[in-house]
């Protein structure tokens, strides 16, 4: 299985990602902060190329997140 380095391998029936679309960067920041601690944080809160400020981790608990933020323009 193709995992990246340091991460908990996946097992079968519990491989999902909750996935939020927040409201604000603030938002945003705040829940990676929160959220992050204590997990392992695949892809750092950035702006990325595509338009949004975005973060991959998992959480101490091993839930996996994905958060979205996109401006209106």
């Amino acid at each position: 299985m193709d995992i990246p380095q340091g991460r908990p391998e996946a097992i079968a029936g519990t491989n999902f990602m909750v996935t939020l679309d927040t409201s604000s960067e603030e938002e945003t920041q705040q829940l990676f902060e929160g959220l992050s601690e204590g997990g392992f944080v695949m892809m750092p809160l950035d702006h990325q190329f595509w338009g949004a400020y975005f973060a991959i981790f998992t959480d101490k608990f091993g839930i996996q997140w994905m958060l979205s933020y996109v401006a209106d323009k």
